[in-house]
């Protein structure tokens, strides 16, 4: 299922790195935490949108894996771990 044109993912890609400090934190400060939780919010959005569509345990065991693994990484993340409830509401994809 592809919800955007390659195109469109591409730009979208080009202005986040390069509008954004992701290229910063990712090259010069690669040890403060914001690469790793780009990351890993993405693996779990990933992982959310799948276990919607499929309800598969592998597809849980990576969300929790990513909540995990961002709450360890900075402790104030563990907010995150509501967005795959809150997600059911969302009927885009």
């Amino acid at each position: 299922m592809q919800v955007f044109s390659d195109k469109t993912t591409a730009i979208t890609l080009l202005l986040l790195t390069l509008g954004t400090n992701f290229l910063l934190y990712s090259s010069w400060d690669a040890a403060m935490t914001h690469g790793y939780l780009f990351a890993l919010i993405s693996f779990l959005i990933h992982n959310t949108i799948k276990w919607y569509k499929y309800s598969n345990f592998k597809y849980s065991i990576g969300i929790g894996l990513c909540i995990g693994l961002a709450t360890l990484t900075r402790p104030t993340e563990i907010i995150i771990g509501i967005m795959p409830f809150l997600w059911g509401g969302c009927e885009v994809f």
